[in-house]
């Protein structure tokens, strides 16, 4: 699945050229080797001896048990533009952390259109007149978003480099963040019953808005892989 989504142009490294403790602190996504999502997670520690990483749990009430020693696994970090991808097995278990040995690492370099996650909800777009000094509301479906930008669907017209904001988007019913972006749009499209879609990048988001993007995107992509 990941070589459908991210572009094939993939860059590997040797262990030793990597640091991981570079990504200490991210949340990821913990997967089988067939894409079945365990848990989401965050990683805490990275024990260069013993090549282990120490995942704790991020969300959820504990962590799978029963999964066997050994079991081949895929640790899934986004960072900014890039996704990371470790290969390892698990080697301990506890019901707020796995240890996984690191045997790979594939760094997935972002397309722009790449990873996308489609959405199902309502925003309020604010549509601002210069002429007028006048801000409209205009009620719009969200379609899909990343960490660079969003598309929505709307009847009104919006212009190449018009600046809108999309205000107190809720993305799935557990989301606990309402996110407010000034976006600029890019872009316009066609979906497939032939509507007018517009594609925005974030002028602007602070990285503490960007991890909560960032955790949002996985639990609906978790959502989506499992068929939920």
């Amino acid at each position: 699945m990941w070589k459908d989504i991210f572009t094939k142009k993939q860059e590997e490294k040797k262990e030793e050229e990597f640091d991981y403790g570079e990504y200490i602190g991210l949340v990821c996504q913990v997967m089988s080797d067939e894409n079945k999502l365990f848990f989401i997670g965050q990683l805490d520690k990275y024990d260069n001896i013993h090549k282990e990483m120490r995942v704790v749990l991020h969300k959820g009430e504990q962590t799978p048990q029963g999964v066997m020693h050994n079991t081949p696994v895929k640790i899934s970090i986004q960072n900014k533009g890039d996704i990371i991808v470790l290969y390892g097995a698990v080697t301990g278990q506890a019901a707020s952390y796995w240890r996984v040995e690191i045997k790979n690492m594939i760094k997935c370099e972002e397309q722009r259109d790449s990873f996308r996650q489609a959405l199902k909800c309502r925003a309020t777009i604010v549509k601002y007149d210069e002429e007028k000094d006048e801000a409209t509301p205009i009620e719009c479906d969200l379609i899909n978003i990343s960490l660079t930008g969003i598309a929505f669907r709307s009847d009104v017209e919006f212009n190449i480099d018009e600046v809108v904001w999309v205000d107190e988007a809720v993305l799935h019913k557990n989301c606990p963040t309402k996110y407010s972006f000034k976006c600029i749009v890019r872009r316009t499209f066609k979906d497939e019953k032939n509507k007018v879609c517009y594609g925005c990048e974030f002028e602007r988001i602070p990285s503490s808005v960007e991890n909560s993007l960032c955790k949002d995107l996985f639990y609906l992509q978790a959502q989506s892989i499992n068929g939920n």
